[in-house]
Protein backbone atom coordinates (compact mmCIF):
# COMPACT_ATOMS: atom_id res chain seq x y z
CA UNK A 1 0.00 0.00 0.00
CA UNK A 2 2.88 2.47 0.52
CA UNK A 3 3.67 2.38 -3.10
CA UNK A 4 0.04 3.61 -4.12
CA UNK A 5 -2.49 6.10 -3.77
CA UNK A 6 -3.21 4.95 -0.49
CA UNK A 7 0.64 5.71 1.08
CA UNK A 8 0.32 8.11 3.49
CA UNK A 9 2.25 9.62 6.68
CA UNK A 10 -0.16 7.96 8.82
CA UNK A 11 -0.21 4.79 7.18
CA UNK A 12 3.80 4.61 7.93
CA UNK A 13 2.73 5.89 11.45
CA UNK A 14 0.13 3.13 12.43
CA UNK A 15 1.00 0.10 9.73
CA UNK A 16 3.54 -1.54 12.34
CA UNK A 17 1.44 -0.76 15.75
CA UNK A 18 -1.68 -2.22 14.12
CA UNK A 19 0.59 -5.39 13.28
CA UNK A 20 2.54 -5.72 16.42
CA UNK A 21 -0.88 -4.85 18.49
CA UNK A 22 0.96 -2.22 20.24
CA UNK A 23 -1.37 0.39 20.96
CA UNK A 24 0.36 3.04 23.16
CA UNK A 25 -2.28 6.36 22.68
CA UNK A 26 -0.56 8.96 20.75
CA UNK A 27 -4.31 9.74 19.72
CA UNK A 28 -7.07 8.15 22.10
CA UNK A 29 -9.65 6.21 20.75
CA UNK A 30 -12.01 7.57 22.86
CA UNK A 31 -11.04 10.96 20.80
CA UNK A 32 -11.12 9.50 17.44
CA UNK A 33 -14.93 8.44 18.17
CA UNK A 34 -15.76 11.83 19.05
CA UNK A 35 -14.23 13.59 15.96
CA UNK A 36 -15.74 11.07 13.96
CA UNK A 37 -19.28 11.44 15.26
CA UNK A 38 -18.68 15.33 15.36
CA UNK A 39 -17.84 15.12 11.45
CA UNK A 40 -20.94 12.92 10.46
CA UNK A 41 -23.41 14.86 12.53
CA UNK A 42 -22.27 17.67 10.68
CA UNK A 43 -23.24 16.48 7.37
CA UNK A 44 -26.88 15.35 5.84
CA UNK A 45 -24.88 13.19 3.18
CA UNK A 46 -24.70 9.30 4.22
CA UNK A 47 -21.04 8.16 4.39
CA UNK A 48 -21.66 4.60 4.51
CA UNK A 49 -17.55 4.06 4.62
CA UNK A 50 -17.33 6.38 8.18
CA UNK A 51 -20.66 4.41 9.47
CA UNK A 52 -18.72 1.28 9.21
CA UNK A 53 -15.70 2.93 10.80
CA UNK A 54 -17.24 4.48 13.22
CA UNK A 55 -18.95 0.72 14.40
CA UNK A 56 -15.71 -0.86 14.06
CA UNK A 57 -14.66 2.01 16.95
CA UNK A 58 -17.28 1.89 19.25
CA UNK A 59 -16.46 -1.79 19.11
CA UNK A 60 -12.70 -1.25 20.00
CA UNK A 61 -14.25 0.76 22.33
CA UNK A 62 -16.51 -1.81 23.31
CA UNK A 63 -13.79 -4.40 24.00
CA UNK A 64 -11.84 -2.07 26.78
CA UNK A 65 -9.15 0.40 23.80
CA UNK A 66 -11.14 2.94 24.84
CA UNK A 67 -7.94 4.66 25.96
CA UNK A 68 -5.40 3.15 23.97
CA UNK A 69 -4.10 4.80 20.38
CA UNK A 70 -7.16 4.86 17.96
CA UNK A 71 -4.78 1.89 16.13
CA UNK A 72 -6.82 -0.27 18.51
CA UNK A 73 -9.86 -0.94 15.78
CA UNK A 74 -7.67 -3.32 14.12
CA UNK A 75 -8.89 -5.74 17.28
CA UNK A 76 -12.23 -5.28 15.94
CA UNK A 77 -11.95 -5.45 12.65
CA UNK A 78 -10.00 -8.76 13.06
CA UNK A 79 -12.33 -10.08 15.62
CA UNK A 80 -15.50 -8.88 12.73
CA UNK A 81 -13.95 -10.41 9.63
CA UNK A 82 -12.13 -13.81 11.87
CA UNK A 83 -8.99 -12.69 10.82
CA UNK A 84 -5.57 -11.64 12.49
CA UNK A 85 -3.06 -8.79 11.00
CA UNK A 86 0.11 -10.80 10.51
CA UNK A 87 3.57 -8.85 11.51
Amino acid sequence: MDGGAAGSRMLALKQQPMRSHDFTPLFRLVHMIKDVELCLGATTVRFESFERALADMREAERLGHADDDFAAVVESVEQRTGTRLAQ
